[in-house]
């Protein structure tokens, strides 16, 4: 028997519902769902800069503590020598950089108003851990695909533009108007060595576009014979219908995010400092994303970063997985309520 097309939407929705549960659930017995922001913002609501290095650079021994327990870092031998690996194994450097400006500049976003990004579809960070750990999972991902992929990614957030789910759409947003340029003109020459070597044909037809629609451009007078062309046979939406609301509502959210942004400028504290940690973490990731001492801790940064997060909340009594009491009482009572869903199912199947 087919399911109907009702059904497949209960279906569907009734899965979105748990599974939020399930992720609240996480969230609750971890500690992820804390707020970051309550380490770096004070009582009176400002935000300070030492707490946000301070912050950071617990995470950064958090993850090195993570990889040293488990095993993940890679032995090395003793630079020139070509003796046996005899070095306590620890977190490659070059790797430690990129996580502290990457885990600096994700934070700084989180604690500040970017509402403002939704306007090109773009969507601001949540204020939690889970929201640090959700994240890494996407950074992974890029890692892991095709060295040509990686840069066609890079060369559509620099020449056509963010809000397409891009990785780092949000950082990129962040500098573009911190700056008020565009992050295509922060490229080194090494990145654009790599953006002409791997999308050159991407390159070539967007110019060739950009050429056409110079050519195609409509002058001032064109534009206002064409709208008033439009009103006068009834296509543009006048300010009593349906679509002519709806331009109103989008005028509004505009406004919005345009005022949004202001604030957003005004009360930024550090632009500099964001700006050139975010452009290093770029050129540490897709320039050398495919070496040595990178190219295994990406492969695994999700878990490097749940790992990171366990070891961060729980030295704080934040993740039921450091007391006992706590977890044997939360483990006992989760355990109650499957049995008494086991139930109902079984009752539902009668």
């Amino acid at each position: 028997m087919r399911l109907t097309e009702k059904e497949w939407e209960n279906i569907e929705f009734r899965k979105k519902k748990y599974g939020q549960l399930k992720a609240a659930l996480d969230g609750a017995v971890t500690g992820r769902g804390n707020k970051v922001s309550s380490f770096v913002i004070c009582d009176d609501g400002i935000y300070t800069v030492k707490d946000l290095d301070k912050l950071v650079g617990e995470l950064v021994k958090s993850m090195d503590e993570y990889g040293r327990r488990n095993k993940l870092w890679k032995k090395t031998s003793p630079a020139g020598t070509g003796q046996a690996p005899d070095i306590e194994p620890a977190m490659p450097e070059r790797f430690r950089e990129f996580v502290s400006d990457y885990l600096y500049c994700m934070i700084r976003l989180m604690v500040s108003n970017m509402e403002w990004v939704e306007k090109v579809f773009a969507w601001p960070f949540e204020d939690s851990f889970q929201q640090i750990l959700d994240h890494s999972e996407s950074v992974r991902k890029l890692a892991q695909r095709y060295v040509f992929d990686r840069y066609n990614e890079l060369w559509y957030e620099c020449y056509y533009g963010v809000g397409e789910n891009l990785v780092f759409d949000v950082f990129t947003l962040a500098y573009e108007s911190l700056t008020n340029t565009d992050i295509s003109c922060s490229l080194s020459p090494a990145m654009k060595e790599m953006l002409d070597k791997y999308c050159h044909e991407q390159d070539k037809m967007y110019k060739e576009f950009l050429d056409e629609a110079e050519e195609d451009v409509m002058t001032d007078e064109e534009i206002q014979a064409a709208l008033a062309e439009a009103y006068e046979n009834g296509s543009y939406p006048d300010d009593t219908s349906a679509e002519g609301e709806y331009d109103r509502y989008l005028d509004e959210m505009m406004d919005k995010a345009i005022q949004n942004e202001k604030e957003f400028l005004q009360q930024f504290i550090g632009k500099e400092i964001y700006c050139k940690r975010y452009i290093r973490l770029r050129e540490l990731f897709y320039l050398n994303c495919d070496d040595d001492d990178m190219r295994y801790p990406l492969s695994i940064f999700d878990n490097l970063v749940e790992g990171m997060l366990d070891v961060f909340l729980c030295r704080r009594g934040m993740s039921l997985y450091a007391d006992v009491d706590e977890f044997v009482r939360s483990y006992t009572y989760i355990k109650k309520q499957i049995d008494k869903i086991k139930k109902l199912a079984d009752e539902v199947r009668i």
